[in-house]
């Protein structure tokens, strides 16, 4: 490892370190949240059929007086931070839990931007700490829902999708070009021979993304949504006067998603059958009617405010995960006009999403399309579910500064 990245990420780990210290410096304090008090309450029953009573629970005698835990789609079966809990107890595993999600999620925009899509040291490292530390991640946790903070994992799957189709760093971010990319290489990449597809990303991918379905309410969901609209969007290039179609990006979606459907359905499943049956709405809340009462929404007013102001007031405070301050915003502004061939694709993607989060406020309703379908139909806040991309979309094009 070269002293360039032995200095980015020391600077990456200290400053991720310093922001997350004051949740972390009182590691035993129970935090008062509705939210955090059910996420800790889950995993304190988890801890305690697994210690006291050497079994992994499917029911649950502590809520409601029996409760199918395995069907709960906020119930953390078999959830990596579980492992946190089991050693530290629920509060301090929660806590150290959210420090690992905060550390993940500037190392993966770290690798994305470096070893992905070609960026220098400085500019990984600046979105790297952008994407960790802007308003996204603190916002989820002060809300209580740590699960949610799986958002952070966002450039990890993308770099192991684009490194599974055998791109990425060959091609620079000409990955992005609204054109041929093969035929446009970069400069430092121009002699290198192009790559395979490789089958470590995928399965490397499966597991990230399965690890994400066992805790992540239906943050999955939304990311599964990404993912296909980024295989299309990237899939579409021109030669010239014609217009191809890579196929390739699908495919190993398909699989991928394919793959973690089989390994999941156990919990899958469950959690289907459960909420068909009417199951209880005291710890999973849906939407019964499509309204603006019932979706909660973005709109113009909102965006601006959530982009321009880090916490406009205590019932609007998810308006400031959108938030990155002046100096950020202005190097995405930057960033996009003078590379808007190179981020053509990418700025497809932000439009889509804030189109979505922006839902019946919009002057088409998609988010009414999507919700028709499954899972889909149990969102009813679709900012919360579609925001984290179009922050991961601005700190990917603001580090290309």
């Amino acid at each position: 490892m070269s002293r360039k990245h032995i200095a980015s990420l020391s600077v990456l780990l200290v400053v991720t370190s310093a922001v997350c210290w004051p949740f972390l410096r009182d590691i035993g304090n129970v935090n008062a949240n509705d939210d955090w008090q059910m996420r800790a309450a889950r995993h304190a029953a988890w801890r305690r059929a697994v210690l006291e009573h050497h079994q992994v629970p499917l029911r649950s005698p502590y809520f409601g007086g029996g409760y199918p835990t395995l069907a709960d789609p906020e119930d953390p079966f078999l959830s990596p931070s579980l492992l946190a809990t089991l050693c530290l107890g629920e509060v301090a595993g929660l806590k150290v839990a959210a420090f690992g999600f905060y550390l993940a999620a500037g190392l993966g925009m770290y690798y994305l931007a470096f070893a992905v899509l070609g960026y220098g040291h400085l500019g990984a490292l600046w979105a790297a700490l952008l994407f960790a530390l802007c308003g996204l991640l603190p916002s989820r946790h002060f809300s209580g829902n740590v699960e949610e903070l799986q958002y952070g994992l966002i450039p990890f799957v993308i770099a192991l999708f684009i490194q599974a189709k055998g791109a990425g760093r060959v091609v620079g971010c000409r990955l992005s070009v609204v054109g041929d990319s093969a035929a446009h290489p970069s400069p430092k990449t121009e002699n290198r021979k192009p790559r395979t597809p490789s089958f470590s990303p995928l399965a490397l991918l499966v597991l990230l993304l399965l690890a994400m379905m066992m805790d992540g309410k239906l943050c999955w969901a939304s990311l599964a949504l990404f993912l296909l609209l980024f295989s299309i969007v990237h899939g579409v290039r021109w030669d010239g006067p014609r217009v191809l179609f890579d196929a390739g990006w699908l495919k190993n979606l398909a699989i991928v998603l394919a793959v973690v459907a089989l390994l999941g359905m156990a919990r899958i499943l469950p959690v289907v059958e459960f909420l068909r049956a009417g199951g209880s709405g005291a710890l999973f809340m849906r939407a019964n009617t499509y309204s603006p009462v019932a979706i909660r929404a973005h709109s113009t007013t909102s965006l601006a405010l959530g982009l321009t102001s880090p916490m406009v007031d205590s019932a609007s405070f998810a308006m400031a995960g959108l938030f990155f301050g002046p100096v950020a915003l202005a190097a995405f502004l930057v960033c996009a006009l003078a590379r808007l061939r190179e981020f053509a694709r990418w700025l497809v993607l932000l439009l889509v999403f804030l189109w979505l989060s922006m839902a019946h406020n919009a002057p088409v309703d998609l988010f009414r399309v999507l919700q028709k379908l499954p899972v889909f139909s149990s969102m009813s806040m679709p900012a919360k579910y579609f925001d984290p991309f179009v922050v991961f979309v601005v700190c990917v094009v603001a580090g290309r500064l």
